[in-house]
């Protein structure tokens, strides 16, 4: 392609609407996207024998205490449910009546670890050692302890640290850059994070978002008319954030953070241009042009998500952001003639992380 001269610095250059279809071409225009609860229903008594021994198990852990999940690693404390001060601990389970000795007698508030369970005719037994043992000691009725209240729920820890990659649609205005990539573009990103207290995240992200546009202008010097044929925008952006996560159930949450990034924009387009002289074209050929700037803006993420397991999450967000702006009307492009008005935009997207 013949490389066209570029306008001149010191011309001014005017937009002018490009001609609509239907009417007489100017000039070279004619080149033209329930929590899983736990299963209340099991029925611990329903099963007697080996069958059952290695059935995760769940029993009131004490009288008048909630329906506990016994798992390997329940932490509980000795309540005897007779009252007596002392729970008996057996070698095996089923206790005296079942040909076991008896290991020992734990008093009322001693610390033991579940590490194992059986079903018998006569109840729920629990394998267990005492706080701080490695193996297991004995064995004891459930009903004779009682899981520590951090121990009742069945909602998994959640790591510290986290990561996240999303996708997302996003619309980008002001008006006459919302006119000319009406279609919307699209993003993706990646987010690191770090818990900070009960429900407090501090985020790091990075994204790179593009958009295809059809020009609306065609650009007028003294010397040079061009004719923009498409157009690209692309965006990368770095951003610090602050946010809180609430859990909305064992497998729900609700998650937001808001705070500032540093943006490269760029946007190029193809062109035709014609050379004048007088007023007359003297000259026609194809080019490129492009803009490149370093801008402050914001950005705001809000979202649901659902684990898909203990620490994998799918989440359905929006996310809002501003980017400060700054033209100089010297380029054939959209961006070099809206001022100063933001860059500002929304969009809707799919993420995936822990």
């Amino acid at each position: 392609m013949a490389a066209g001269p570029e306008p001149a610095s010191d011309d001014e250059k005017q937009r002018v609407p490009k001609t609509p279809s239907g009417e007489k071409e100017r000039a070279g225009d004619q080149k033209k996207d329930k929590d899983n609860k736990d299963d209340e229903g099991d029925n611990p008594g329903c099963c007697y024998g080996d069958d059952a021994e290695d059935d995760a198990t769940s029993e009131p852990s004490a009288k008048g205490h909630p329906k506990v999940q016994w798992v390997k690693g329940t932490r509980a404390i000795v309540m005897p449910a007779d009252s007596s001060g002392e729970a008996l601990m057996w070698s095996d389970p089923g206790g005296e009546g079942a040909g076991a000795e008896l290991v020992t007698d734990l008093p009322e508030g001693s610390d033991v670890v579940v590490h194992d369970s059986r079903v018998l005719q006569d109840g729920l037994w629990l394998q267990v050692s005492v706080a701080g043992a490695q193996a297991p000691m004995g064995w004891m009725r459930a009903e004779d302890l009682v899981a520590r209240r951090s121990e009742l729920p069945s909602t998994p820890p959640r790591p510290p640290f986290g990561v996240v990659v999303d996708v997302s649609w996003f619309h980008i205005g002001p008006q006459d850059v919302s006119d000319e990539y009406d279609g919307g573009g699209w993003r993706t990103g990646l987010q690191g994070f770090r818990r900070v207290g009960r429900m407090g995240r501090a985020v790091l992200s990075a994204g790179f978002s593009w958009a295809k546009g059809q020009p609306k202008f065609n650009y007028v010097t003294p010397t040079q008319i061009d004719y923009p044929r498409s157009s690209l925008l692309q965006i990368v952006d770095l951003g610090l954030a602050a946010g809180l996560d609430f859990r909305l159930g064992t497998r729900s949450d609700f998650r937001f953070d808001i705070g500032p990034m540093l943006c490269w924009a760029r946007e190029s387009a193809k062109m035709d241009y014609d050379s004048l002289q007088g007023g007359v074209v003297v000259g026609s050929g194809h080019r490129q042009e492009s803009l490149k700037q370093w801008r402050i803006g914001g950005q705001f993420n809000m979202g649901i998500g659902i684990r898909l397991h203990a620490h994998t999450r799918l989440a359905f967000f929006i996310r809002a952001f501003a980017i400060s702006w700054k033209s100089e009307s010297q380029k054939s492009l959209t961006l070099d003639f809206i001022g100063t008005e933001p860059l500002v935009g929304g969009g809707i997207g799919i993420s995936l992380g822990y």
